[in-house]
């Protein structure tokens, strides 16, 4: 897998609301290009990581949040509604050198072409829905051979704020978290239906409040690999706190040691702490690392290069 360095520029250089100018050549099949775009996601380089097993367990609080908040916890969702994700979601696959983007709904036969060992990542967004984090690592899955669907929880027919980005402040749902276990299962179900079925490859990637989804999720798949960037799986809320994969699941935890999000005591740690397989790995970016401070990973291409090696070694290891 290469990472877009092109792409990485031009994302820089792209005004909210300019979904083209992030894609580039990607060709939009029916796209809608009104999905919101987050700021403050600058580009660097240069990154150095270093792994950190077994990171001291400390007191632990809400997700996002200094204050304990129960906000819209009890709202239900109305029955059915995660089923609306699916086809108001986004695809992008691989077509020869062309890279294909636009809606679930309008791909379908696509979808049903795929050849039935092509690895699918499902990619789970964070609390703002799809943005610029989320587009810039599908592309980079799909240059890179996969296929990648992302599930839009925003395109739910009711859907309660979980956060404000701008503050950065979260936990303002909690019940998203069982919303979001129902958009990754029903996404992995849809998946199943494709030819392939069942022995399709599928990678599970969350980021944010979608890295706290894929980390607890204990759904009956089991993925080729997960990974759960920008999340450190400690939290009061106990349904929040750990880490569910299966000892012989492939996972790799990614998250910056003063995340904005996460920078008060309750919140500190990383997965490593509930990680006792050899198959676990936890990366904890610290110190003078540039992405100390930082929230989106993966725009990052050492963080890219680490995650597709990660893939490289999961998928080929047959578990």
């Amino acid at each position: 897998m290469t990472s877009d360095p092109k792409t990485a520029e031009r994302y820089a250089k792209c005004r909210t609301g300019n979904l083209a100018c992030v894609l580039g050549k990607t060709r939009l099949l029916g796209f809608a290009a009104s999905a919101a775009l987050s700021v403050g996601l600058l580009i660097s380089e240069q990154v150095s990581a270093h792994p950190r097993l077994g990171h001291p367990k400390q007191t632990i609080g809400l997700p996002n949040s200094t204050e304990f908040m129960q906000v819209g916890s009890q709202q239900q969702a109305p029955a059915g509604d995660f089923k609306r994700t699916w086809m108001g979601g986004f695809v992008y696959y691989p077509d020869g050198p062309t890279v294909m983007a636009g809606k679930i709904s309008d791909n379908q036969p696509a979808l049903a072409a795929l050849p039935a060992n092509l690895p699918i990542v499902i990619y789970m967004h964070g609390c703002s829905g799809i943005n610029q984090a989320s587009t810039i690592s599908a592309k980079h899955y799909a240059d890179a051979g996969f296929a990648v669907v992302l599930p839009n929880s925003f395109a739910r027919t009711y859907k309660p704020t979980s956060c404000d980005p701008n503050i950065p402040r979260g936990g303002m749902h909690r019940g998203v978290l069982e919303w979001r276990h129902k958009e990754l299962a029903h996404a992995i179900q849809q998946i199943r239906s494709l030819p392939g079925g069942k022995d399709r490859p599928v990678v599970a990637h969350g980021f944010s409040e979608g890295a706290i989804t894929v980390a607890t999720f204990e759904g009956d798949a089991p993925f080729k690999a997960r990974i759960i960037e920008g999340w450190g799986c400690h939290s009061l809320w106990p349904e929040y706190r750990g880490l569910k994969a299966r000892s012989g699941e492939p996972t790799l935890a990614l998250v910056a040691d003063n995340d904005p999000w996460f920078r008060s005591r309750a919140l500190s740690g990383d997965c490593g702490a509930f990680m006792d397989s050899k198959r676990h790995r936890s990366v904890v970016y610290s110190g003078q690392d540039v992405l100390t401070n930082e929230h989106f990973l993966f725009r990052d291409v050492r963080v890219q290069k680490l995650v597709d090696t990660f893939l490289s070694n999961a998928l080929a290891s047959g578990n």
